[in-house]
């Protein structure tokens, strides 16, 4: 890689590197909490471009598989956290549920990447079927083997302030803690009740239902805004 990384030395917040990163969403939560992001990785033109238009560091084109173990790279950018929604395609309820089908090989390489540079810190994020997949007891091992201590929970979108019934899973593992001792501050700030749609919108929409085309016809297309929303696909 050519690429010549941007360090902010002057921050005092804690630097976190961010693979697999997408348009950015993670970056742009630990951004908005304060944390120093240095840098991004990600293998997907159009999210690169989107990335790039809302954040200031630089966000490397480059395809994490080819690594070959050589993690110096990340090293060198002495993060302290490391965050990262490897591909969730092989474990989506929405995809074809193989996790064979080799993007699931990169939450593999997320794991050694961490194990490698022992940041303080580090998330993994996916869907909800991860948690039970291969692939994930093989991360799982290859993590605690290293000295994390591991947080794992399940939150659903609606009742963190999304009018979306959309669930992930999420690992935050701290060197040489211990585990789930993070789980009563994940859990502190849930609602009570799932958000809904018109919580979110008012009677902006001025309707009642809306229909959402099924994936198949044993699901239902009809739905009240007085819900939480489906999940969003893309169109």
């Amino acid at each position: 890689m050519k690429e010549k990384y941007k360090d902010d030395k002057k921050s005092s917040s804690l630097r976190v590197l961010d693979l697999f990163a997408g348009c950015g969403g993670l970056s742009l939560g630990f951004h908005n909490a304060g944390f120093n992001i240095v840098a991004a990785f990600d293998n997907w033109k159009p999210a690169i471009e989107v990335y790039q238009k809302n954040f200031n560091h630089q966000i490397f084109d480059y395809d994490l598989s080819i690594l070959r173990k050589n993690y110096q790279i990340f090293r060198e950018m002495r993060p302290e956290i490391i965050i990262g929604g490897p591909p969730c395609q092989d474990f989506s309820s929405a995809g074809k549920r193989n996790e064979d089908l080799g993007r699931g090989d990169l939450s593999i390489i997320f794991s050694e990447i961490v194990t490698s540079v022992l940041p303080q810190w580090f998330l993994i994020e996916n869907v909800e079927l991860f948690r039970k997949s291969n692939k994930y007891k093989e991360v799982r091992k290859i993590l605690k083997a290293a000295g994390y201590g591991l947080s794992e929970i399940v939150l659903d979108a609606s009742l963190c302030g999304v009018p979306q019934k959309r669930k992930r899973f999420f690992c935050f593992g701290e060197l040489q803690g211990t585990d789930e001792s993070l789980e009563p501050y994940l859990k502190k700030r849930l609602a009570d009740k799932p958000m809904t749609i018109r919580d979110y919108l008012g009677k902006k929409l001025e309707i009642q239902y809306y229909y959402r085309h099924p994936r198949s016809y044993q699901r239902r297309g009809i739905f009240s805004i007085d819900e939480p929303s489906p999940t969003v696909r893309r169109s």
